[in-house]
């Protein structure tokens, strides 16, 4: 994905990551020369003012997130959130890297949808992969 982006937004070297966020992403985004920018968590997941006063200071090719259960503080974004995200998505033009590690996990309740199945999600590129929690050592192999 690192890869892809460095294609698509050749002139942004920006990647937002998520305060606290996954660790071989955010090596990932360095390795392939992106500079890592983090965002404020709270209660409510991905702080979207912090990003928007983030977005208005840096060419930003794309934003990492966990939305479902943020790894490793597993809040879940706030659905006001996640719609202010695709906003600013469109209005920035920048990607989401919506990472849903584990949306098949829920057990009381029925799971926020998926940002890439919210309207206007034409700028979000999904990654499910359940081998992170299931079985990592095969991600290895």
């Amino acid at each position: 994905t690192a890869r892809v982006l460095a294609k698509l937004q050749p002139q942004r070297h920006v990647i937002v990551v998520e305060q606290w966020s996954y660790p071989p992403a955010v090596e990932t985004f360095l390795s392939n020369h992106f500079k890592v920018v983090r965002v404020r968590l709270d209660q409510h997941g991905l702080d979207t003012d912090h990003l928007t006063e983030i977005l208005e200071n840096n060419l930003v090719a794309a934003v990492y997130t966990t939305p479902h259960h943020q790894y490793p503080t597993t809040v879940t974004m706030s659905m006001d959130r996640r719609l202010k995200l695709l906003e600013l998505s469109n209005s920035f033009d920048f990607y989401i890297i919506e990472d849903d590690y584990d949306h098949e996990f829920h057990y009381d309740s029925r799971p926020i949808p998926p940002l890439i199945s919210l309207p206007t999600a034409d700028k979000v590129i999904h990654i499910g992969s359940l081998s992170k929690v299931f079985a990592p050592s095969l991600r290895v192999g």
